[in-house]
């Protein structure tokens, strides 16, 4: 027998080209081995010159010829596909098994209820005997995007149907024998028309090669000595036809990544893929994190990874990721050792790295790193990775945070029913207040499992819906347990309307459930999917807690070096500011991340005593100046000079004072500063017992204070200040154009407090959306609406365009529309932050159309700051603003490209765009080419994630 390949379907199968067998695998499970084959080809079949018989007669090997050319253009339900799968794969797959008796009699070694209760289930698990179906783990692994479901039609019984063939297969290939079995299929099927989207095929007994075959992005495997008993090699072969290769070590097999389901593994039946087929699969997109664009010596990005069974919870914040795509072929998760990863077989809890060149490329493990001094950091060379530069990982730190559970809802009133009750078991034991799992303890249910009650089912209605956030399901223990394997919960709201649903996966004796966010709740229904048997002990309810459940993560560094050690390695511990990434982006994140200036000493803590502040007027000849005490902490004398940098502090409720530091704490008891405001607006603020806090303020380096010191002629007591709020604004603050309309309304200022912006999706049926927590301020529910004039704020050092809904909601809360991430605008819109509308524009009669002549870089030109100079087509003459570090402006170019800049004159003589940015000469001439015309962007560019 032989393979044959059709690379195209324009090219006639009459002229095949042979291949040999391209490789195999071996795996230990149970008692025996098992061999994989993948053949990477888009079409295959195999030719027979015998005459093959079927469960509805006979044909020659002629006719079987003749009507094997009718299936290439016969319709897709039949076998022979007409194109590759394309990840990702998504959606429901019908599946159909077919078992095939040869001519001898000869039978598959496993019987057809066992094959069914493998791949779907369907017995309760009970006679697989596993822990898990082929359809419960890729439903759970890919967090409810992929399911295979059994095919229906003629004799076929839960998802199986039985082939006979009138040739004897003792001794034949498993490829050669699935091959005839699926040709005799594909004939027989134009009579049975059962449609499918996945078929696998078992030989029977005497077949060679006591394994799996499967076709990379096909839709098909056979199976030969008993090899279908494996939950773990069936779920390894559908791993191929999603496109999946193997996965292994470095010089050694492809079946050796132990934490991959195409690497191993008997036995492991609650896990999943590793980084790199995680990425491609394209189940987590809302977990990727893009780091690939690191790629200059001095640059680092740091990630927070959680694991996949937090990620499928719902248990992460924006500023957690799933996995890292780190360039050079290197991808990384967390391999959190819990949940459906319960069950990995290598490198539980480390952070594994991996490297794979494309979608379907094999992937090797080149790391696992863990939070130890020994094995927390791992440096790859240009050489491994194919790139001009190196790159070093380094684990900061593993978190397992605590469990937080709300305070427990009693349902005792509620109304429990169950599709049918056997032995008196009734539904309301599940509610009866008795945590006794045993049967004898008469508080367990239990369903008849007979053949009335299909897919049977128990319910809770409340009397009134209740916001829950937590569910926990104790399973009867004193036997029986694996019966709650792959149970659904469903949760319904008061409008009757499905708004939760989740594949429990391996049963527990205590199934802890938490939501990932709060459910209004009015029904709560566990159901099976078969003839099976339900029981419970009890099930409780959670309401929202007051603490968020936070994600188990780990913290990990990821930075560039050129290999030559002449440079100083960056650590976790390392101070560096975040540098900027050089590429233009069109992607509507935020435009750079910003460098956070940090006052204070670190270990000092300002916590104000209950003495109250002084002023202190030409004290020992020094300028006049304020004192507050504080209680004990770190000693620091610095600045331990005058005249500096303002910071601004946050006092009582929320009030915001900006000093200049002396000494932050003077014999580790007094805080010493320089302001403006008065002693009794300092001790409004700063009272008794307020723990001062240091809003966000970003600067590219210290600037002089924007207010004067107060001087020797002072009078010792200040006078008074109508607020406590400063009299002067930082200079990074943009100043306002009084000639332009502003979009925020009058007497709103939107200065962040200290709890992170949230998004919201789909509140109360609205568009999604986010919220900020503001100081109070005035009320304003304008503009009231939804996708309103984009409005661009200015934040830390960035900028963000915004559509709002409503300026401050009750005075205290911005709601707004954004295409950015929540990472992004809690990085822009940060605690402390005023945020401003945004006012530089370009002016009505300028237009910026690129000549033909490059850009320039001027360093330093006639004693001005450096700055870049694009020639223009002639236009009207602007030297405005005529000034340097003006408010941020992102431009949009060739392409789409956006790049941010401070306007320095828009056109010089009508001809010249003189503008300072932090991009490179490269980037500015890819983005600002000969001939394109500069506009003004909506968005600024992007930023993923914190990058250095």
């Amino acid at each position: 027998r032989s393979i044959i390949i059709i690379h195209n379907t324009k090219v006639p199968h009459k002229q095949p080209v042979q291949i040999p067998i391209l490789h195999t695998m071996r795996l230990h499970f149970n008692a025996y081995l098992a061999t994989s084959l993948v053949i990477s080809s888009s079409l295959y079949h195999v030719t027979a010159d015998s005459t093959t018989t079927g469960i509805r007669g006979t044909r020659s090997a002629s006719q079987t010829s003749s009507m094997e050319e009718n299936l290439l253009t016969s319709n897709t339900r039949f076998l022979i596909p007409k194109e590759r799968r394309l990840l990702p794969h998504e959606g429901v797959m019908r599946t159909i098994i077919i078992r095939v008796t040869d001519g001898e009699g000869k039978q598959p070694i496993t019987d057809a209820r066992r094959e069914s209760d493998t791949w779907f289930g369907t017995h309760g698990l009970a006679l697989a005997g596993n822990l898990n179906s082929l359809t419960g783990l890729y439903e759970q692994c890919s967090g409810g995007k992929l399911s295979f479901v059994p095919s229906t039609g003629p004799g076929v019984v839960d998802g199986v149907l039985e082939l006979a063939v009138s040739q004897n297969m003792t001794g034949l290939h498993v490829s050669t024998a699935g091959q005839i079995a699926r040709n005799e299929f594909n004939l027989l099927n134009q009579n049975l028309g059962i449609e499918f989207d996945n078929y696998s095929i078992i030989c029977p007994d005497g077949v060679k090669g006591s394994g799996g075959l499967a076709q990379t992005r096909g839709n098909h495997q056979f199976y030969a000595g008993g090899a279908d008993r494996s939950l773990e090699l069936v779920m390894h072969e559908f791993g191929h036809t999603l496109g999946f290769h193997h996965s292994g070590l470095p010089n050694e097999g492809d079946y050796d990544d132990n934490s991959c389901m195409m690497g191993c593994c008997a036995g492991a039946q609650q896990m999943c893929f590793n980084a790199a087929k995680s990425w491609y699969s394209g189940w987590y997109t809302e977990g990727h994190v893009m780091m690939n664009h690191l790629s200059t010596p001095g640059q680092w990005g740091k990630v927070n990874l959680v694991g996949i069974d937090d990620y499928l919870r719902g248990v992460f914040g924006e500023s957690n990721s799933f996995v890292a795509n780190i360039g050079g072929g290197l991808f990384m998760v967390f391999n959190r050792k819990k949940g459906i990863n319960s069950g990995v077989k290598a490198y539980g809890d480390e952070v594994v790295i991996v490297q794979q060149w494309g979608e379907g490329g094999r992937s090797k493990v080149l790391a696992h790193l863990a939070n130890n001094e020994s094995n927390r950091r791992v440096e790859f060379n240009r050489i491994q990775l194919y790139t001009d530069f190196d790159i070093a990982i380094e684990v900061c730190n593993i978190v397992f945070a605590p469990v937080v559970t709300g305070p427990q809802i009693d349902v005792t009133d509620g109304l429990a029913t169950q599709s049918s009750t056997a032995a008196g078991a009734e539904a309301t034991r599940a509610i009866d207040g008795n945590l006794d799992q045993s049967w004898l303890g008469g508080s367990v249910t239990h369903t008849s499992g007979d053949e009335e009650d299909l897919d049977p089912w128990w319910e809770l209605s409340l009397v009134e819906a209740q916001q829950v956030q937590h569910v926990r399901i104790f399973n009867r223990n004193d036997c029986c347990g694996s019966r709650l394997n792959n149970a659904i919960l469903e949760l319904y709201n008061d409008e009757g309307e499905l708004t939760y649903r989740h594949n429990l996966g391996a049963a527990e004796d205590i199934k802890e459930v938490r939501l990932g966010e709060n459910y209004l709740v009015s029904r709560v229904k566990i159901q099976l999917l078969g003839y099976k048997v339900l029981s419970l002990a009890e099930v409780q309810l959670f309401a929202p807690s007051q603490l968020r459940q936070e994600p188990d993560y780990a913290s990990v560094l990821v930075s560039i070096s050129d290999g030559s050690g002449s440079q100083e390695a960056i650590t976790c511990d390392s101070t560096m500011a975040p540098s900027i990434s050089l590429s233009p982006s069109s992607s509507p994140t935020t435009s750079h991340t910003p460098t956070v200036y940090t006052a204070v000493p670190k270990d000092v803590v300002l916590l104000r005593d209950d003495v109250p502040c002084v002023f202190q007027s030409n004290p020992s000849q020094h300028p006049d100046r304020f004192k507050c005490t504080i209680q004990p902490t770190t000693a620091s004398d610095e600045p331990g000079d005058y005249g500096n940098a303002p910071v601004g502090l946050k006092g009582k409720d929320g009030c915001l004072l900006f000093v200049s530091p002396v000494t932050w704490s003077w014999a580790g008891t007094a805080f010493v500063f320089e302001s403006s405001a008065s002693l009794e607006a300092i001790n409004n603020c700063f009272a008794a017992g307020v723990l001062l806090s240091e809003m966000l303020v970003v600067t590219d380096s210290p600037t002089s204070a924007p207010f004067s010191s107060p001087t020797n002629n002072h009078s010792v007591t200040p006078s008074l200040v109508p607020s406590s709020a400063p009299t002067n604004i930082l200079t990074v603050v943009p100043s306002l154009n009084p000639t332009v309309k502003s979009a925020i309304p009058d007497g709103v200022v939107l200065q962040r407090d200290n709890t992170p912006c949230i998004s919201q999706v789909n509140p109360s049926n609205h568009p999604d959306r986010f919220k900020c927590m503001i100081n109070p301020t005035t009320i304003s529910s304008e503009p009231g609406t939804y996708d309103n004039d984009p409005v661009g704020l200015v934040g830390v050092n960035c900028i963000i365009y915004i559509r709002p809904v409503t300026w401050a909601w009750e005075g205290n809360a911005f709601i707004f529309q954004s295409m950015d991430s929540i990472e992004a605008i809690n990085n822009c819109f940060a605690a402390g932050v005023v945020m401003s509308e945004r006012r530089a524009i370009i002016p009505d009669d300028i237009n910026l159309l690129r000549d033909n002549t490059p850009c320039i870089f001027q360093s330093n030109p006639s004693n001005h700051p450096d700055r870049f100079k694009c020639m223009l087509e002639p236009t009207a003459i602007s030297s405005e603003p005529g000034t340097y570090n003006n408010d941020l402006l992102a431009l949009r170019g060739l392409n789409g490209c956006v790049i941010d800049v401070r306007p320095v004159t828009w056109a010089w003589e009508g001809n010249a765009f003189i503008f300072q940015s932090v991009e490179s000469l490269d980037v500015i001439n890819d983005c600002f080419a000969a001939g394109v015309l500069i506009s003004e962007s909506e968005y600024g560019a992007a930023e993923d994630t914190l990058f250095g």
